[in-house]
This record gives structure tokens, sequence and C-alpha cells, in this order.
């Protein structure tokens, strides 16, 4: 099973971004991701990444997600091919429907009728991908991209409706979860297997199962300020993300990975929760390289 670490969600500067980076191309980590929001500050994914090209030989750039119906598919299909190309196949192109109708306010973009749209819109860049016109009466748009057929495309979702999507659509699911019970993302993915297979599709879909962490001083204190901000609204659901052996400890930390691995998961993704990122970083590291 790879091993991956995800990007702080806030703006980081030329140093903070190469720091960062080179530091998981150093090791024991395989890919580097990167969310997206509008109404937050924080760095553009696709821009963060081709720095992050530029400088890394080895590890995977993932989006982790981006949130497709409020872009145009053809400029987007060309940005992606061009990373991909950059990157010599090793962009991964995470995709939702994206769920903060103030990002949709200011992009600007209708919220409504967003899930269909984004059906249309994968489509259609992968219509660019594959040298063909992404709609009827246009041209192709370039350049041509380094993976055969376009990048890889990962479809972050939770509900079914986009997990089956993924199945027919994509090469993959995200599943996200504080909570570091690896049969809530097995369940998950059994909806986009069962999809995947009903379109008659060879092979299998990959899963990318997400959860946070937190080491070092008062690191369980840390983690569980976290959840709670991140679910303030719903105190139940701050409960269930707290139950069990959270990843606050190397112990915690190894023990989901080992039960992550057994399940069958392709690849585990980390995202600290702590202020110290570089720090963090490096004690995660230290965590991952002894297993």
């Amino acid at each position: 099973m790879k091993i991956g670490v995800g990007l702080p969600m806030k703006a980081l500067s030329r140093r903070e971004l190469l720091g960062f980076v080179r530091r998981v191309e150093a090791g024991p980590f395989d890919s580097v991701s990167l969310g997206q929001r509008l109404t937050f500050a924080t760095n553009d994914p696709m821009v963060a990444l081709t720095f992050a090209a530029a400088v890394t030989e080895r590890v995977r750039l993932l989006t982790s997600v981006l949130c497709l119906p409020y872009h145009k598919e053809g400029v987007l299909a060309q940005q992606a091919a061009t990373l991909d190309r950059l990157s010599e196949g090793r962009f991964s192109f995470g995709l939702g429907l994206g769920g903060r109708p103030s990002d949709f306010a200011v992009a600007p973009e209708v919220w409504a009728g967003r899930g269909e749209r984004f059906e249309q819109q994968l489509i259609a860049m992968k219509r660019c991908w594959q040298g063909l016109e992404p709609f009827e009466g246009t041209e192709p748009v370039g350049p041509p991209p380094y993976t055969p057929g376009g990048p890889e495309v990962i479809i972050g979702g939770m509900t079914p409706k986009a997990l089956e999507r993924a199945g027919r659509l994509a090469d993959g699911i995200r599943s996200f979860s504080f909570a570091t019970d690896v049969s809530e993302h097995l369940e998950r993915y059994a909806i986009t297997l069962a999809s995947w297979q009903a379109a008659g599709r060879e092979g299998r879909p990959k899963l990318i199962a997400a959860t946070h962490f937190a080491l070092g001083p008062d690191a369980r204190q840390t983690y569980e300020a976290h959840v709670s901000r991140y679910y303030g609204y719903d105190s139940s659901l701050v409960a269930t993300a707290l139950a069990g052996d959270s990843p606050t400890s190397p112990d915690a930390i190894l023990s989901t990975i080992e039960r992550f691995a057994e399940a069958g998961v392709d690849e585990l993704v980390f995202t600290a929760t702590t202020a110290d990122t570089m720090a963090s970083l490096d004690r995660l590291a230290e965590v991952v390289s002894v297993r």
C-alpha cells in the first residue's frame, strides 16, 4: 500500500511549499495532495502542483479534490494535460462536485444541476485527451497528455450517486473519514466496484483512503479540537469521528496503516491537523519509515 500526505489548506509561501514537497520527495511517501476551496485562504491546486512537479522527480501529484462544476472543461482539460506532460505522467486528477455554495457564488457558477454537468464535463475532457473534439463542431484541444488517454481520474465522494459515477467514469475513488475504521471505506468502494462491473469494465477501480493525523505534544487535544471545528454543527459526527483508535500516536498510525493495507486499500493519505506543518511531516516520516 502506498502512503501519501496532504498539503495543508493554507496559503503556503514559495519557501514553505518548496520545503514541504522536497521533504515528501525524500521519502518515505509516495504522493502529495492538495484540495480546492475558493472562499478560503489557500493556494490553487493546479498551480501549486505544477510548482511541485518542477521541483520533484518521483512522487505522484494529486488534486484532492478539484471541484469540476465551476471550471470550464476545455480550459481545465488543457491544464490537466499540461501538468501531466510536465510531471511526465505523475499527475492524478482528483475531481468532485464541490459541497459549498459560497464557492460556486464567487466562481461564479450555478449550484443546481452540478451532478449532471460533472458527467458531461468529464466526458468532454476525456475526448480532449484522446485528441478528439470535445463538442460537436469544435476543434481538438491540446496538448496531448503524457499519459495515453489522459491522466488518471479519481472521484472524491461519499454519497452512493458519486460512488456509482466513479465506477462508470473514473479510475477510482478517494474516500475520506476522520475515523480509522476501514470498513467505512470498503462499503463505499463496494458501490464503486459494483458500478464498474455493471459497466463491463476490465480490472478494478483504485481505492484511495484519506484521513487526518496529529503527532507530537498535545496531539490528542489538538486532534479533538480540529475535529470539533470541522464538525461543529453536529455533535454526533464529532463523536463518531473521535471513536476508536484516532491517529494521534505512532502506534495508532502504524496500526491504521497495517489494517488498511491488509484490507487491500491502494493508498492511504494523511493530512496534519497541527499548525507546525513541517514538524508534523517529519514526525510522520519517522513513523512510516519503520513499518
